[in-house]
């Protein structure tokens, strides 16, 4: 109720709202009163309620507060068939923006007035789906992609199961999962292309599905202006979605576009300002563009709040190599669980052969650039060639990057922003290589 309740008032632009991660943090905060809770989320109303369900009908009662002064503003009970779900959370969107006296353009009145009927059995499976994708780990987005699937099979016109179906493949895909091969990852992110348009021929509306498309057309198409389009509409649709946002950080880092990079990121974390991945990614995504003053200032408010986040500390390891403070990146990559230990450790490596013998070790261990990393990405020729690089080994290197472009490895696209490859930019089989990646 609390997720699609969020996507019904996100669709008004008029408003700011806080993304569900966020959110659910304080579910049980008893400890916390309302104008604490807003100060902390930068919020002025609350919308709280209590939820009933017997056989197939619901109850809802809501109430819209004041949050700086807990003064209630509106209240209201709703009770309806549970197949009728989202015509009751169109209206309470429309009724709470009415009692706030939020502007609603004809577009999002029309939006908010489409509604449908849904399948009981595949909105449990949505919803289920939904939980483990919140929990983002590889097990549990490949659990998340089950429950989706098992939503579509029960009801294969519902666009938001589509939708949700679409966004835990490419996040299955994309660097953050890290523990697959080039083929698996393509598989996903042809799968996530195609159950975004599904859901888009639909339900054109939905953000998440247009975000999602505009994800796969750089990932999986190289497809720089298609990215573009598709991502602009989900602005459009959703310019209170954290995820879309962080989508288009991630399109304009591709290109080195830095200001605009920094400026989605923002937007983003203002939109779910409690969610650690979101800022342990927005870490990442300044690590690509070199930002290492902001990617450091983003994961150490992630590790404030949860010292063992692996993703925060991972990242953090990627600044320190990057500035050369290798000892200090080991000691963070074993914090993520980058670095399983073994007869011969980093440490040694690194304590015997400097920065160098460090590198050769990576490239003896076969070790990636991920938190979960896996044997199978041993033969990932992109990470070959990182290691070739580092090793000053130009031609291995570039020999690598010739096999990652023959299978079209979806990493490739970050070529022009990412510091590992300085040693070859000047190389005019890597300019080639940009070329036809073809990056802006």
């Amino acid at each position: 109720m609390t997720e699609t309740l969020i996507s019904q008032l996100a669709k008004i632009g008029a408003l700011k709202v806080i993304s569900r991660t966020s959110v659910m943090r304080y579910k049980h905060a008893g400890d916390r009163r309302l104008p604490q809770i807003a100060r902390e989320l930068g919020v002025d109303a609350v919308v709280e309620g209590t939820v009933l369900m017997a056989g197939g009908r619901v109850r809802v009662s809501v109430q819209l507060i004041r949050a700086a002064t807990d003064e209630h503003l509106w209240a209201e009970c709703y009770d309806r068939e549970v197949a009728d779900v989202f015509a009751l959370h169109a209206d309470l969107a429309r009724s709470i923006a009415h009692e706030i006296q939020a502007f609603i353009t004809p577009e999002e009145r029309e939006r908010l007035a489409a509604h449908r009927r849904v399948n009981p059995a595949a909105h449990e499976a949505d919803l289920r789906a939904r939980y483990f994708l919140g929990r983002f780990t590889p097990a549990d987005l490949d659990r998340a992609i089950i429950h989706f699937e098992q939503a579509t099979a029960r009801d294969n016109s519902f666009p938001d199961a589509l939708a949700g179906l679409a966004y835990a493949c490419a996040m299955r895909a994309l660097p953050l999962s890290g523990d697959l091969s080039v083929a698996r990852q393509r598989d996903l992110l042809g799968r996530a292309r195609d159950a975004a348009q599904k859901a888009m021929s639909i339900d054109g509306t939905l953000p998440e599905a247009h975000g999602v498309l505009g994800i796969t057309r750089l990932f999986y198409d190289w497809d720089w202006p298609g990215a573009e389009r598709a991502m602009e509409r989900a602005v459009e649709l959703g310019s209170n979605v954290w995820l879309v946002h962080s989508f288009r950080a991630a399109l304009a880092a591709t290109t080195l576009d830095c200001a605009r990079t920094l400026a989605e990121l923002r937007q983003a974390l203002e939109l779910d300002p409690l969610n650690l991945l979101a800022r342990a990614e927005a870490g990442e995504i300044c690590y690509w563009i070199r930002d290492y003053a902001h990617a450091v200032e983003y994961v150490s408010q992630v590790l404030d709040l949860d010292p063992a986040f692996p993703r925060a500390h991972f990242v953090l390891g990627r600044v320190h190599e990057a500035r050369g403070r290798i000892s200090e990146a080991i000691d963070e990559y074993q914090r993520a669980g980058v670095i399983a230990t073994g007869a011969r450790s980093a440490r040694t490596a690194l304590r015997e052969g400097g920065a160098a013998g460090y590198h050769r070790w990576t490239l003896r261990a076969g070790l990636t650039t991920s938190p979960h990393a896996a044997a199978s990405l041993r033969d990932r020729a992109f990470f070959r060639a990182r290691a070739y690089t580092r090793l000053g080994e130009v031609d291995q290197a570039l020999a690598c990057l010739e096999q990652a472009y023959q299978q079209r490895e979806c990493l490739l696209v970050l070529l022009k922003a990412q510091e590992w490859w300085e040693p070859l930019r000047s190389d005019p089989r890597f300019v080639d290589l940009l070329r036809r990646v073809g990056i802006p």
